[in-house]
């Protein structure tokens, strides 16, 4: 059989015990573990609860485990940043705009909010800052970027077919971005008014998000 680099690894932990070999995390599936257990982690206790031991431990394996697929803690968050701006991007991509460059940009204000209230944990890893202690690395860094790239993209567009009248893209696209992500922070957070926030079905918050995108909308129409 040949050793793989994985199983160096473990092997000179654990002298080769099959058992072992498992639970250090060689098996593929504990990868898919591991990212579970530290969402779960920080959705159910907070930040603080994301250790490698903890972790591993939800996960049911060894930090070895973590350690091998990750390469440590600050390895596991920008797996997190990662998959999660690469699902919100796609998420942007896959809109179906109404009509023109406006159009999309319209579609993807609510591409956002869908997003975000689909993938809570991944939101407030990402936008919320609950792990302030991290610094994403550049692979992180240059996917979460790709993100607002998507929304310049569009206002690019909209610039270019004359919707919008302005040189400044990225303060257009700045702006739209601050009003999706204030109000769906809040939302997320339920740090809104109490008459707002407990809402049947929370339409206090999907009306008041509707109304902000069409006003912004219609405020850069032939804005200067």
């Amino acid at each position: 059989m040949t050793i793989t680099v994985l199983q160096r690894i473990c092997l000179g932990e654990c002298g080769g015990d099959s058992v072992c070999l498992v639970s250090a995390g060689l098996d593929t599936d504990n990868r898919a573990k591991i990212f579970d257990a530290a969402l779960r982690l920080l959705s159910d206790e907070g930040p603080s609860a994301l250790t490698v031991r903890r972790v591993s431990t939800e996960a049911g394996c060894s930090t070895i485990g973590l350690y091998t697929w990750f390469g440590g803690k600050d390895g596991l968050i920008d797996a997190i940043w990662i998959e999660g701006f690469q699902s919100f991007v796609t998420a942007l991509r896959r809109v179906k705009p109404m009509k023109g460059p406006m159009g999309r940009l319209h579609a993807q204000s609510y591409a956002y909010r869908r997003w975000a209230l689909k993938h809570p944990r991944h939101y407030k890893v990402m936008f919320l800052g609950v792990i302030a202690d991290h610094v994403p690395g550049v692979e992180a860094q240059e996917v979460a970027q790709s993100a607002f790239n998507e929304l310049l993209r569009g206002v690019d567009e909209a610039i270019a077919d004359g919707d919008i009248v302005t040189e400044n893209a990225r303060a257009v696209a700045m702006s739209m971005w601050g009003v999706a992500h204030g109000l769906v922070s809040i939302e997320l957070l339920q740090s809104g008014p109490p008459d707002v926030a407990n809402c049947e079905q929370n339409l206090g918050f999907s009306v008041a998000y509707d109304t902000a995108i069409a006003a912004i909308m219609k405020g850069f129409l032939h804005a200067t």
